[in-house]
């Protein structure tokens, strides 16, 4: 297999953290690069075989200065923003979340075509759908259905379902 070079957003993040790991204790091999907006620091990125840059994925620039420097053949992409407390159940923080995880999204999605990225996962959680955090959602995948209403993360996210993605990719 030729070598990954794999980069990850959100790293730093609780998801991001927890894929690092679990992708070095099971290919120590992979060269892991982390983007995040916080400044270095945190658990994955205390690891010696993950480097570590500090971007803001909304500044497109930014990004495809990043994918460029580093080159990876695949991106993991799980930066965003759920908002906490109070916020998530109204609309003033819908300007950020949308930024982040709309745009964020759309600018790693132009630098990957850009820098020739091979694959390109990106993540969500079941929030999209639902803020029942009184229950496990085991088996929702992307054919559950969407509901009429949703939190602003769930619907910056549905957005993104809703690109043609092919547009933003040269992925085989």
């Amino acid at each position: 297999m030729a070598e990954v070079n794999l980069l990850l957003t959100g790293g730093a993040g609780f998801v991001g953290a927890a894929i690092a790991d679990r992708l070095l204790e099971t290919h120590p091999d992979y060269k892991i690069t982390v983007l995040d907006i916080k400044p270095e620091g945190g658990y994955c990125l205390k690891l010696q075989s993950v480097s570590y840059m500090q971007v803001d994925l909304r500044r497109r620039e930014e990004v495809l200065r990043a994918v460029e420097i580093t080159r990876p053949n695949v991106i993991v992409h799980t930066a965003g923003i759920i908002p906490a407390g109070a916020s998530r159940y109204n609309r003033t923080t819908k300007k950020a979340v949308d930024e982040m995880n709309i745009q964020g999204t759309l600018n790693i999605l132009e630098a990957a075509k850009v820098c020739g990225v091979r694959a390109l996962v990106y993540t969500s959680s079941c929030t999209v759908l639902t803020d029942d955090l009184d229950h496990d959602f085991a088996n929702y995948n992307e054919r559950t259905p969407i509901p009429p209403k949703s939190l602003i993360y769930g619907e910056s996210k549905v957005e993104i379902h809703k690109i043609p993605i092919v547009e933003y990719t040269n992925f085989p």
